[in-house]
C-alpha cells in the first residue's frame, strides 16, 4: 500500500512540473499564419509588464473556434481580441520563439 501511494505521489510530482499550456491573452497582433500576444507575466513569472511579445503560430491543424463552438478562420481575429489560447508546449523563456497553437478559443 505505502508503495502505491509513494508511485501516485512521484505522478502527481511530475505532471506538476509539466507546466501549463493553456492561456488566455489578448492578442497585440495578426500577421500571415501568426498571432502575437504579450506573455511577459508568463515568461517573467512576474505581474511586471517587460513588454515580452511572444509569436503564436497557427497552424492547419489548429482548433479555432468561439464560445459559443463555432469555427472561424485567422482572418477573423484582430488587435484586441481576447482568446484563450493552448499550446503544444509551455511558454518558457528558454525557449521563447514561435509556439504552436493547437486550440484557440475566441472570447468575447
Amino acid at each position: 500500500m505505502q508503495k502505491k501511494l509513494s508511485v501516485l505521489l512521484i505522478i502527481f510530482l511530475l505532471a506538476g512540473c509539466i507546466g501549463n499550456k493553456t492561456y488566455t491573452w489578448e492578442i497585440d497582433g495578426v500577421k500571415d499564419h501568426v498571432i502575437y500576444v504579450n506573455c511577459s507575466k508568463e515568461l517573467n513569472k512576474t505581474d511586471n509588464d517587460f513588454g515580452v511579445e511572444c509569436p503564436i503560430e497557427v497552424t492547419d491543424s489548429t482548433n479555432l473556434i468561439d464560445e459559443n463552438g463555432n469555427e472561424f478562420t485567422i482572418k477573423d481575429l484582430n488587435k484586441g481580441n481576447k482568446v484563450k489560447v493552448t499550446l503544444t508546449s509551455s511558454l518558457e523563456i528558454k525557449t521563447k520563439g514561435n509556439y504552436k497553437a493547437t486550440k484557440i478559443i475566441l472570447l468575447k
